[in-house]
């Protein structure tokens, strides 16, 4: 379900995405704040479908980089 962006799940990548590539730690916190909360949204609609297992990867992998912006760039204590 790619979009012109390219990107395969657009309607949460898209927020997630712009997380990543924020530089002002104001703005970053409240985008990784929204980033979470889509990839914990989406995965509530996915439910148990057996058929998303290449879209449950990459909700991990985006949970994992927005770990990453939190401990090495926000230094959420006890991160």
């Amino acid at each position: 379900m790619n979009d012109a962006s390219g990107l395969p799940y657009p309607e949460w990548q898209k927020t997630v995405q712009a997380a990543l590539i924020e530089v002002d730690e104001e703005r970053l916190q409240q985008k990784v704040a929204d980033a979470e909360a889509v990839i914990f949204q989406r995965l509530q609609e996915l439910g148990n479908a057996s058929d998303s297992n290449g879209e449950r990867l990459a909700l991990e992998e985006a949970s994992r980089s927005l770990l990453v912006v939190k401990k090495e760039i926000l230094k959420y204590p006890g991160w």
